[in-house]
């Protein structure tokens, strides 16, 4: 019997660059203009790094350093959206659909209220669900941890999926 609902949790984070380079900062799918850029060898998006991890748990599944290379990640993959399509297309093989998203940022900088709604309507793109469906927080950490002292990003995807 498939069961009605599925919940996946999905984590990533990634260091700011130390050296400042060409690289933008992406979250969601979102350019944050005159910001560091995130190490790594894709765009370092790590909301959607977080998500691909959400929807593979919650099927089940691996996350994305199972699937992907370094190499991967450095050609056609590294724009984060392609990683993610690969995944919604596994979804889409499934008895499921994406019912909710819950995402949670932990970081000194950027300030990610100004650009929530962008945040929250991509990743409702991306994923062909209502913005309504998809929630998104964000804090500082209070100087407990490398992200809150803003050397980088920590993110936390929940998704929850349901029977078609």
């Amino acid at each position: 019997m498939t069961p009605s609902f599925r919940i996946g949790l999905g984590v990533d984070s990634h260091a700011f660059e130390k050296n400042p380079s060409a690289r933008k900062l992406m979250l969601g799918g979102v350019h944050f203009t005159g910001e560091r850029a995130l190490e790594g060898d894709s765009d370092a998006d790590v909301i959607l790094h977080a998500l691909f991890n959400a929807i593979h748990s919650a099927l089940g599944d691996r996350g994305l350093g199972f699937y992907f290379s370094k190499k991967d990640m450095a050609g056609e993959l590294a724009d984060s959206k392609n990683m993610l399509a690969r995944a919604i297309q596994t979804l889409e093989k499934s008895p499921y659909h994406i019912a909710n998203v819950s995402i949670t940022l932990e970081c000194l900088t950027p300030r990610i209220e100004p650009k929530n709604g962008d945040i929250r309507k991509r990743v409702a793109g991306l994923l062909n669900i209502d913005v309504s469906c998809v929630g998104l927080t964000a804090g500082t950490g209070d100087h407990l941890t490398a992200f809150a002292n803003g050397e980088g990003i920590y993110c936390q995807v929940m998704v929850l999926l349901q029977t078609r």
